[in-house]
């Protein structure tokens, strides 16, 4: 049966036919041999009666008067039927009365029969028939004839033999008959087979089946029809969604570079006017001042990173960097940054780090100090009095990598245990009373559950109310050894009078960013738009361009590609700085289709801007004039 199942319909419908039309074949032809068996019994039975009769009644007057000669006489008419091996007549006391043979080679056995018995017989090739002899209705004798079935032998090998031609002739009949009509019922199964594979391997759901029946196979065309239509509807209306929703993700993605480079621009002018101020000469009133609005711009920028980073897990284009950090002084300069809050509300900041935690680490340390500011601040704002803490310890360490686990303890108000798993939902606080007493945007939680475990790490909450809370997360990190801590200066001095033009339509970023090159003895020269940069490029040569990406009439996209256009190869190949606003992974990407190197996300410091300088110079040559 197994193999059966294997086998093609189209053979399958073959095999039944031939084994179908040979089991009937076989069944009429031995329904036949039967039949006509009982027939011919019936036939030698009815005539031997009617011999048995004749000659009975002939031999009643020899049996009578003890005539032997005339019984025998009478016994010989049977040598005209040459199946009639002989016969023999008993008297009751079984005694021979009269004998005959119709060959000398043949004998007739005196079979143990009753007397006086009406019987009919067969042994081996031979059929043996008693009939008693009446006289008066008295018995007087018994005759019995022996008669030949060799003929009946002869008869039923040759029934035997056509029965079996005609098996054979069957089987082939039946074959070419199956492999004739069987197209009929295949055919139309094997289009329909044909059609899915076309659907398959095309994806054209517009292709349908030919319906030439109203058979089962007609309707299951019909029903496959039906069902590829369905999904062709389903298909199109998904498409239709999807176009729907890629371009509302466009518009999304638009509004949302849009919007963050407006928030960004103004906020990037105050934060390096901030820094810049905050290196000159300052009473102590200015200076309590300039924290409140560095206070207030942090902030800001804060919820500006929450909003966009939420967007950007939502699509899954969020990456991360691997690049050298130290966990020692990312929670130092989480410290730093979080000392003005922690002053004003008379909180003690705690840190401990086991010794066992490297020094270096590979990993993405932006996203490790916006989990820890999340939960930092989260803590200061929901900690009246007491401390706040963070715990660094190794979990596990082998060659290359080593798992750290960083818990944020305050002496807060504590969650309730109901709300400790929704607190990491999109928008939840643990209360509407929390939103309004304490504020903030209710992402700040969610965002920092899949910032961990996009890093292949895991965080939970231990929390009791009005007793604190301890928010608990791992991070799996590569880790490397120290580098050089003077190569970093080094670098710088070796770059110093690098010639920088630099691009932006905004005179405060201007100011800031040339401030802060200028202090660092590279050569600037600014203009705040597209055309004049191009003036400038035409005439000058420059080691670094830093490129503003929205400004009027010649944006930056437009501009790098101009540049990369210019017959002059080491004009053409001057490094380029995005310098953007809008961090979305569209403008990042048409920032490096455009030509661009490196880009550069507003409000930016001083350190990731000469990092980048650094880097691009050093792996660009110096043109031969300087």
């Amino acid at each position: 049966m197994a193999i059966f199942k294997n086998l093609s319909i189209r053979t399958k419908i073959i095999l039944l036919i031939v084994i179908v039309s040979t089991i009937n074949i076989i069944l009429a032809s031995l329904v036949q041999y039967y039949y006509e068996r009982l027939l011919y019994n019936l036939e030698i039975k009815q005539k031997l009666s009617i011999l048995s009769n004749v000659i009975g009644d002939s031999n009643t007057g020899a049996i009578t008067f003890n005539n032997k000669k005339e019984s025998l006489d009478y016994l010989s008419s049977l040598k005209t039927d040459e199946d009639v091996q002989g016969a023999i007549i008993l008297l009751p006391d079984s005694s021979l009365f009269a004998e005959f043979k119709n060959s000398e080679s043949l004998h007739t056995p005196k079979y143990n029969i009753p007397l006086k018995s009406d019987t009919t017989i067969f042994d081996h090739n031979i059929l043996i028939s008693s009939k008693p002899i009446y006289l008066e209705g008295e018995i007087i004798a018994t005759l019995r004839i022996a008669y030949s079935l060799s003929e009946y032998k002869k008869k039923e090998k040759q029934y035997i033999s056509v029965m079996l031609y005609i098996v054979g002739l069957s089987i082939v009949t039946g074959t070419f008959l199956a492999l004739l009509f069987q197209g009929g019922i295949t055919r139309p199964i094997f289009k329909l087979y044909h059609v899915m594979n076309r659907i398959s391997f095309k994806k054209d759901y517009s292709i349908r089946s030919e319906i030439k029946s109203r058979d089962e196979v007609g309707k299951l065309a019909s029903g496959f029809n039906f069902m590829i239509e369905q999904i062709e509807q389903q298909n199109n209306e998904l498409k239709t969604a999807k176009n729907q929703s890629d371009t509302a993700l466009k518009t999304k993605e638009k509004f949302l570079a849009n919007m963050t480079h407006e928030l960004r621009t103004p906020l990037t002018s105050i934060v390096g006017l901030s820094s810049l101020l905050e290196e000159t000469e300052l009473n102590h009133e200015q200076k309590e001042y300039l924290e409140n609005i560095k206070h207030s711009s942090d902030h800001l920028l804060a919820i500006i990173n929450d909003l966009l980073e939420f967007s950007k897990l939502g699509t899954g284009k969020l990456q991360l960097e691997k690049s050298q950090f130290s966990i020692h002084k990312t929670i130092e300069r989480i410290e730093r940054s979080m000392e003005f809050e922690l002053k004003n509300r008379k909180l003690d900041f705690i840190t401990s780090i086991e010794e066992s935690i490297p020094h270096f680490v590979i990993g993405d340390e932006y996203r490790l100090t916006q989990i820890l500011i999340n939960l930092v601040g989260n803590a200061i704002k929901f900690t009246p009095t007491g401390s706040i803490r963070i715990e660094v310890k190794n979990l596990t360490d082998d060659n290359d990598t080593i798992v750290v686990e960083f818990a944020v303890i305050d002496t807060g108000i504590g969650i309730i245990e109901e709300k400790q798993e929704l607190i990491f939902e999109s928008f939840t606080q643990e209360s509407s009373d929390t939103n309004r007493k304490y504020g903030g945007t209710g992402l700040g939680l969610a965002i920092t559950k899949q910032l961990v475990e996009i890093q292949d790490g895991k965080i939970k909450v231990k929390s009791k109310k009005g007793e604190g809370s301890s928010f608990i997360f791992t991070i799996p990190y590569q880790k490397r050894q120290t580098t050089d801590s003077d190569k970093y200066k080094d670098q710088l001095i070796s770059l110093e009078n690098s010639k920088i033009l630099l691009v932006d339509d905004n005179p405060m970023n201007l100011l800031f960013a040339k401030s802060m090159l200028d202090k660092n003895h590279f050569i600037t020269e600014t203009c705040n738009s597209g055309d004049d940069a191009l003036q400038k490029l035409k005439v000058g040569n420059y080691h670094l361009i830093l490129l503003d990406l929205h400004m009027p009439k010649m944006d930056g996209y437009e501009l790098s590609r101009i540049i990369r256009s210019f017959g002059d190869k080491e004009k053409s190949n001057t490094p380029i700085i995005a310098l953007t606003a809008a961090a979305t992974l569209n403008e990042i990407k048409k920032c490096f289709d455009s030509g661009m190197n490196d880009y550069l996300i507003k409000p930016f410091k001083k350190e990731e801007l000469l990092t980048k300088i650094i880097s691009l110079l050093l792996n660009f040559p110096r043109k031969k004039d300087d």
